[in-house]
C-alpha cells in the first residue's frame, strides 16, 4: 500500500474517532441527556423511605398548627415538613384550643390513631385566655405523658417571641425535661412579632413564617425518623 495512502487513512480515522468521542461528550452534557437520566435509588435508600412513609406522624396543637394565615394547608409548617421530607403528617390542629380542650380529645383523635411521633405546639391560647401558668403547662405535661405512655415519642415546640417574649423558655425547657420530649426552642422567635413574616391578621405567621418554623422543626423530626427507621 502507498505509504501516503495509508497515512491518510490514519489521520481520517484518527479525525472521525475524535469528532465521534467530542459528539458523544456533549450529547452526555446536554440538556437532553440530563432529563433522560433516571435516578435510581439504591435498595437501601429505597427501603428506607419506604419505612418513614409508614411511620405515623401527627401534628397536635391549635390554629399554629391548623396552618391559619396560610395561603393554603401545603404553605402550612405541617405541608411544607410533608414536602421537604417526603412524608405524611396527620395535622390535628384546631383553632382556639387551650391545653385543656385537647386533653379532652386526646383520646378519640389522637392516641386512638396510635402514633410514632406527634409534634405538639400548644400553650399560646392559654396565655391569650389567661389560664395560670401552672396550670397550662401541668395539661401540658400531662399531654405529653399520655402521648409517650402509648408509645409515641414526643416533639414539643416552644412558643416565643413577639408578645410571649422568653417568658415561658424556661417552663417549657422543665416540662421537655421531665417528659423526656424533644425540644424544638425559639421555633416561632424570627416568626412572632415580624411583620414580614405574619399574616394580616398580625396574630398568625403568613408562608414564610411558617417555613421559618419548619426550618426549626425539620432537624429534630428528621433524627428522629432516622432513628426510628433504623431499628
Amino acid at each position: 500500500m502507498n505509504p501516503h495512502r495509508f497515512k491518510n487513512i490514519f489521520l481520517l480515522i484518527a479525525l472521525l474517532s475524535f469528532f465521534g468521542i467530542l459528539l458523544f461528550w456533549l450529547y452526555m452534557h446536554s440538556p437532553i441527556a440530563a432529563e433522560q437520566k433516571e435516578v435510581v435509588l439504591s435498595p437501601a435508600t429505597a427501603s428506607f423511605e419506604q419505612s418513614a412513609k409508614k411511620l405515623k406522624i401527627i401534628a397536635l396543637g391549635a390554629s399554629l398548627t391548623e396552618g391559619v394565615g396560610a395561603s393554603s394547608p401545603e404553605k402550612s409548617f405541617v405541608g411544607v415538613l410533608e414536602h421537604r421530607l417526603n412524608i405524611t403528617i396527620q395535622n390535628k390542629g384546631v383553632g382556639g384550643e387551650t391545653t385543656s380542650d385537647v386533653l379532652k380529645r386526646l383520646d378519640t383523635e389522637v392516641l386512638i390513631e396510635h402514633p410514632d411521633i406527634v409534634i405538639v405546639v400548644l400553650g399560646g391560647n392559654d396565655y391569650l385566655r389567661r389560664v395560670p401558668k401552672e396550670e397550662a403547662f401541668h395539661n401540658l405535661e400531662s399531654i405529653i405523658k399520655r402521648i409517650q405512655e402509648n408509645g409515641a415519642h414526643v416533639i414539643l415546640v416552644t412558643l416565643s417571641g413577639g408578645e410571649l417574649g422568653d417568658r415561658f423558655k424556661t417552663d417549657f425547657a422543665l416540662v421537655a425535661q421531665k417528659t423526656g420530649a424533644l425540644l424544638v426552642p425559639d421555633a416561632l422567635d424570627a416568626v412572632f412579632g415580624n411583620p414580614e413574616h405574619m399574616s394580616k391578621d398580625g396574630i398568625h405567621p403568613n408562608d414564610s413564617g411558617y417555613a421559618l418554623i419548619a426550618d426549626k422543626i425539620a432537624p429534630t423530626l428528621q433524627n428522629l425518623i432516622n432513628t426510628l427507621t433504623a431499628k
